[in-house]
């Protein structure tokens, strides 16, 4: 099963080079609090830039990550994103030459409740909830869309709520004023967001009739639908339209996106899995000047994601950190502890090496034999030299 997925993944990223393309660089904020805490893993948002890329397979459109992950340990952004200072500090951390993406484990305000992600068309970045149990699939993807200029595809309309005195905001389904209302794009039928759980088999089964007497059909499996990002309905994935893909190109061709057309990086395909060296098979190793790391290098790749911890899924005590080279020494690892470790190649250009990532392996640290912290010791005896006199000497350590 792992073979054929990685069959999959190289197909795609053919696929991407095979076609047009419209490089698109992204900026990756990793957001935690001033602590440094809560961060999402470099391995997820590699993850989900991927399936970024898979959204958008039949668009002109490949996303890559720009000048590696930005780090942001900020309390006003992690507790207040719509606080003055959060947005003060995000204009200072942003890239001026990308889509600017920030991750955090919170996505809250003081004013405003958020599910777990928008767009802020005011300053123009994205924001995304990340959780360890849950990320809505294609959530990227969707947010995506709303930075060049696709609405929902009800537009700014809810059955439920609207005025009726303000009908030409509703689509009819016979397309007559579908370029005055919902999103404005034709080959989206009306989605007045009712009875979005009267779906099966990602099929609408609710009777919704428009102003004229019609059944409305709208689109359950687009991303933009009032059905998205709904996993009760049968739908295992979401697309998008023609009509709203060109309204993403007429949106990348305004002068005012200018500043994501700079040079991207080489897409460099990789083909092989990594190969851990040393310390593998549980050896034990002494980590009181730092542990290295050792693997095979990879073709086409031009960083590795090193991950380990002290569980064999990777959440106890877990560390993650950045290589350029085939190897990283590891500081300030625990004495007697038993470590698992992998490594994932990627480059920026090619952000999909998830599925070339190593096989786990482990060692074990050595028992400390020496005291170098004395705060560690709990109870002491100086005495003079105890030899002629035969005096016992209790020194008693806690750990």
């Amino acid at each position: 099963m792992k073979d054929l997925y990685l069959v999959v993944l190289c197909i795609f990223s053919l696929q991407i080079q095979a076609q047009t393309t419209i490089e698109i660089p992204v900026k990756i904020h990793l957001v935690s609090d001033a602590n440094g805490t809560e961060r999402l893993s470099e391995l997820k948002a590699l993850e989900y830039l991927c399936e970024l890329n898979e959204t958008y397979i039949d668009s002109e459109f490949h996303f890559y990550l720009k000048d590696g992950f930005s780090y942001v340990d900020n309390a006003s952004i992690f507790n207040d994103i719509l606080s003055m200072d959060a947005r003060n500090d995000i204009e200072e951390i942003r890239d001026n030459g990308a889509i600017n993406i920030f991750y955090a484990s919170k996505l809250k305000s003081n004013n405003v409740s958020f599910l777990n992600a928008f767009y802020d068309y005011q300053d123009d970045w994205i924001y995304i909830q990340f959780d360890s149990k849950q990320i809505y699939k294609q959530v990227l993807g969707h947010m995506i869309a709303h930075y060049f200029g696709v609405s929902h595809c009800n537009g700014n309309s809810y059955f439920v709520n609207q005025n009726l005195d303000n009908l030409q905001d509703l689509e009819y389904q016979d397309g007559s004023n579908c370029d005055v209302a919902g999103d404005k794009i034709c080959d989206t039928p009306p989605d007045y967001g009712v009875f979005i759980d009267s779906v099966e088999n990602c099929i609408y089964t609710a009777t919704v009739l428009d102003f004229k007497g019609q059944q409305i059909q709208p689109l359950v499996k687009n991303l933009m639908s009032s059905f998205y990002p709904n996993t009760r309905n049968g739908c295992d994935y979401f697309v998008f339209t023609d009509g709203q893909y060109d309204k993403m190109y007429e949106n990348y061709n305004n002068p005012k996106r200018d500043f994501l057309k700079g040079d991207a990086p080489s897409y460099a395909m990789l083909s092989e899995q990594v190969k851990l060296v040393s310390p593998i098979n549980l050896i034990e190793v002494d980590p009181t000047n730092g542990i290295e790391l050792d693997w095979e290098d990879i073709d086409g790749a031009e960083k590795y994601i090193v991950e380990i911890a002290i569980d064999y899924n990777l959440t106890r005590k877990y560390q993650s950190f950045v290589s350029v080279e085939s190897k990283i020494v590891i500081q300030d690892l625990d004495y007697g502890k038993k470590y698992i470790w992998r490594v994932t190649p990627y480059s920026d250009g090619n952000p999909c090496g998830v599925s070339w990532v190593s096989e786990k392996e482990g060692f074990k640290t050595v028992m400390s034999t020496t005291v170098d912290d004395f705060s560690k010791i709990s109870r002491d005896f100086l005495i003079e030299n105890p030899i002629s006199n035969s005096i016992n000497i209790e020194i008693i350590f806690s750990f």
